[in-house]
């Protein structure tokens, strides 16, 4: 398999095309991999559309050309690149959806996840705690702390382990806000959850009371 990293995506290019005039689908998914990570849509779209010409596509492909939008937070080419995966009839999955959300998370683009992630469901995707993750993450964003704790609740409410990372976006909504108190309200609901404060959670906790100029709270502990 072609290992395409961001120092060396030329020459995987190069190489891939010494080896074979024919390249198969794990040295292309490789590339779009690569240029993904890097951040090059132009790239990542280029061999995707290869891959697509030849027949070559899977859920893995998508997925990484999806996180290639992400990195333009282009909603509109996502969409496209989704409904272009619909109708070479590969399914969507957690990971698209996931990759999708991220789209919207990067375009500060609540509404728009949330609808992003109800399509998903109604193509019988059960989402998992990274797509609960990125809705979050689109809902901090946008500074839409009432999309927060609605989804934050429906999480709560689900049969998935709720990770510290969702709790850490819903303290970022209130952050970016200027909620301190309730940013302080949920970090005291991940306390009697199961998830452990980690560095994030201290640090926008910092932002969310820094911003009024609260630098003591008696809720907080701020000793690791």
């Amino acid at each position: 398999m072609v290992k395409a990293s961001r120092n060396t995506l030329d020459a995987a290019e190069n190489w891939m095309y010494e080896i074979s005039r024919h390249p198969g689908q794990h040295c292309y998914t490789s590339l779009v991999k690569g240029a993904a990570q890097n951040g090059d849509f132009c790239a990542a779209e280029k061999w995707m559309l290869k891959m697509e010409a030849e027949g070559y596509v899977d859920e893995m492909s998508y997925g990484s050309m999806l996180k290639a939008c992400s990195s333009t937070a282009s909603v509109k080419t996502a969409e496209r690149w989704f409904q272009r995966m619909l109708a070479n009839r590969v399914p969507a999955n957690t990971v698209i959806m996931s990759s999708l959300l991220d789209t919207y998370a990067e375009a500060c683009d609540s509404a728009g996840a949330a609808r992003c992630f109800e399509k998903c469901v109604q193509l019988a995707v059960q989402p998992d705690i990274q797509c609960y993750g990125a809705l979050l993450k689109a809902c901090a964003n946008a500074g839409d702390t009432t999309a927060s704790e609605i989804w934050m609740n429906t999480l709560l409410h689900s049969k998935l382990e709720v990770s510290t990372m969702a709790f850490n976006h819903v303290i970022n909504a209130y952050a970016l806000s200027s909620q301190p108190s309730k940013a302080s309200d949920c970090f005291d609901a991940l306390l009697r959850s199961s998830c452990t404060p980690d560095t994030v959670t201290f640090s926008t906790l910092v932002k969310a009371n820094a911003k009024l100029g609260l630098y003591k709270s008696s809720n907080l502990a701020w000793s690791f």
